[in-house]
């Protein structure tokens, strides 16, 4: 008996850096309007996702800032040694 042939699934093109700081900042943005919320969980609950959205979004930043240093650094490296 012949089995069902499996249905292939696609994978989602991996994102930029830049997509990924657009969706935390959005994060960010929507978690910080609920600062002023008048329930207290809610409050609790966007106070977490805020400091937890500004953390990614910062590592992200720094983490592009370095590797661009670096390549900056071997770039200049390579000119020494000609």
């Amino acid at each position: 008996m012949d089995e069902p042939k499996k249905k292939r699934v696609r994978r989602a093109k991996p994102g930029t850096r830049t997509d990924l700081l657009k969706e935390l900042w959005h994060a960010l943005k929507s978690a910080s309007s609920l600062l002023d919320s008048s329930n207290p969980d809610h409050r609790l609950r966007a106070v977490h996702a805020t400091s937890q959205a500004g953390l990614a979004y910062a590592k992200v930043l720094g983490d592009g800032e370095l590797e661009q240093l670096v390549a900056e650094l071997e770039r200049r490296a390579d000119r020494n040694k000609l």
